[in-house]
Formats: structure tokens, C-alpha cells, sequence
């Protein structure tokens, strides 16, 4: 299955507070995933469980990671980026990340400290210890603000039906004349995408853009799964792909789905599911009442 292998699995599913599902069984989902050869993963610091995923995939793993400018001490601003970095390897005990993202879309206002950082991962790239140096970003305002500081190798950002910001294909095409990797994330858009809003009140208030979605599928006889997979896959532009399975159904729904795309090859439009509503589209700005704990969810990975 060629498809297969443009895919990433995030590991955000391993921090418990993230997203809808709670109830996640990363630990089931693992167990499985060597049989498909899915051994690209992404994480960062703050999913502080991932590691004891990533260590039951130890053949010929790639692992993609991120640090946060407010995480790093500026005192000695050369030797933490540097510590942090083995740190992350000794933790995934791998010796090279494919990739370390920066995670902070104000980069643009710290041009002296983002000049000894950048310094020391290249340094750290050039000792091999580092293969790509990227940045994760929301929107293509920050990183058209990023792109006058410095050219990324690889750039991560959010592309799915509602945020559709990403698809534009002269946009993506002026950036890998850059030479840039293209990773497209949050394409369930932590999952909501996939289940029934009557059972997230908070999600209510936009529940004419759901109905649309609904009946999108509907009209084309599509899952929501393979709606979200097959918007993402069609641009063809796309190096890789972020997923999240929190479940072995999950997994074999996505490979499920998968064979039903390399079958039906069909291109559909998904223009008219675009919305532009940020305060649905950005997870950023979700204000959520979940088991009667009020939490501001983190961001789409």
C-alpha cells in the first residue's frame, strides 16, 4: 500500500489532555503498527508519555520532535538547545531526529535569541545529529512572518476540510521551490471532524458547518474518515501526512479506508466545506467543558 507511506503517527493521543478522546489506548495501537511499516512519528516534550510508545518500534524508526522558545533557559541559551536535544535522544534512545520543529510562532520577535539557537542546530545538524530543521505553524501569516527570518526544511502545518488555508496549491508549489518538506497536520481537527457534535455542546453554536460536512459525505457515500483522508491525499504536493490513532479499531479503520482510496482514485471538490470561522478552525481558541472540568485545549498536531 503506497498511500501508507506518506503518513506520520502523532503522538499528542500519549498526553491525556489532549483532544476529545480521553480514553486513549496508545499501548494497543503500537502493538500493531509494525505490521503496516508505520514507523514515523511525531512528538515533542510536552507529551510526556511518548517515549514509552516509541521504544516498541525500535527498527529503522524516524522520529520528529519540537522545543518551544519559552521552554529554553536564556542564560546559557547555546547550552540548553544543545542539552535538549540529547536529552531528546537519550529519552527515544535513537542517535539522529529526522526533524526538530520549532514550536513558537513568534519566532519573528525574537531575532537575537533565535540567532544562537539556529546557530546551535545547525551545529547539531552538521554532527549529524539532527537531520531537518523545520517549524510548526497555524496559519500562512506567521509563516510568511518566519520566512523573511530564515527557510525551514521542513514546514508543519493545519490542512483539513474546515481549514483549507494550506490547499492552496501556487502557495505550496513557491515553497518547495524552496526545497521544503511539506507536513500536513491536524486533518481531523483533534478528532471533531470525526464525531457527532450532539455529543460536544460546545460545538453547537457552528452546527450548520457540521451539516454541511454531513451532508458532503452523504451526497458523495463517504465515511468521515475517508472524507478527511481523501481531502488531505489529493494534494499531491503533501510530503507527509500527522495522524493520531488513539485505538487498534482506529488503525484498522484507517487502513480500511486507505484500500478504499488506492481503489476509487476519483478526485472530489471540497471547496464548499472551507469555512472562516477561526474560533472553530484554530484548536487554539476552543474553550471547552469536558467531564465538568473547564480546559483550554492545546493545539492540533
Amino acid at each position: 500500500m503506497n498511500l501508507i507511506n506518506k503518513f506520520v503517527i502523532g503522538l499528542a493521543q500519549s498526553d491525556p489532555k489532549y483532544g476529545l478522546n480521553k480514553n486513549n489506548k496508545l499501548d494497543e495501537v503500537f502493538d500493531k503498527l509494525k505490521n503496516y511499516n508505520l514507523n514515523f512519528f511525531d512528538t515533542a516534550e510536552i507529551y510526556k508519555n511518548s517515549h514509552n510508545f516509541i521504544s516498541k518500534s525500535k527498527d529503522n524508526v524516524k522520529i520528529i520532535s519540537k522545543i518551544s522558545f519559552k521552554d529554553l533557559n536564556t542564560k546559557n541559551l547555546k547550552k540548553t538547545v544543545n542539552q535538549k536535544i540529547k536529552n531528546i535522544l537519550i529519552k527515544n534512545s535513537i542517535n539522529k531526529l529526522y526533524a526538530i520543529l520549532i514550536h513558537d510562532p513568534l519566532l519573528p520577535l525574537y531575532k537575537k535569541k533565535w540567532k544562537v539557537i539556529h546557530s546551535e542546530l545547525k551545529y547539531l545538524k552538521k554532527k549529524g545529529l539532527i537531520n531537518k530543521i523545520g517549524i510548526s505553524v497555524y496559519n500562512r501569516y506567521e509563516l510568511d512572518n518566519i520566512l523573511k527570518i530564515f527557510t525551514p526544511d521542513i514546514i508543519q502545518f493545519p490542512l483539513n476540510v474546515f481549514d483549507q488555508s494550506f490547499n492552496d496549491k501556487n502557495y505550496l508549489k513557491s515553497l518547495k521551490q524552496k526545497k521544503i518538506e511539506l507536513h500536513a497536520r491536524s486533518i481531523f481537527l483533534q478528532g471533531i471532524l470525526l464525531t457527532n457534535i450532539n455529543n460536544h455542546k460546545y460545538f453547537y453554536k457552528w452546527k450548520n458547518y457540521f451539516s454541511e460536512w454531513e451532508s458532503f459525505l452523504m451526497l458523495n457515500k463517504m465515511s468521515k474518515l475517508n472524507g478527511c483522508l481523501r481531502f488531505v491525499l489529493q494534494n499531491k504536493l503533501i510530503d507527509k501526512v500527522v495522524i493520531g490513532l488513539g485505538h487498534k479499531s482506529h488503525l484498522r479503520s484507517f487502513i480500511k479506508e486507505l484500500k478504499k482510496i488506492e481503489t476509487k482514485k476519483k478526485e472530489y471538490d471540497f471547496s464548499s466545506i472551507e469555512i472562516d470561522d477561526s474560533l472553530l478552525k484554530d484548536p487554539r481558541f476552543w474553550n471547552l467543558k469536558l467531564n465538568n472540568t473547564k480546559k483550554t485545549l492545546k493545539r492540533a498536531v
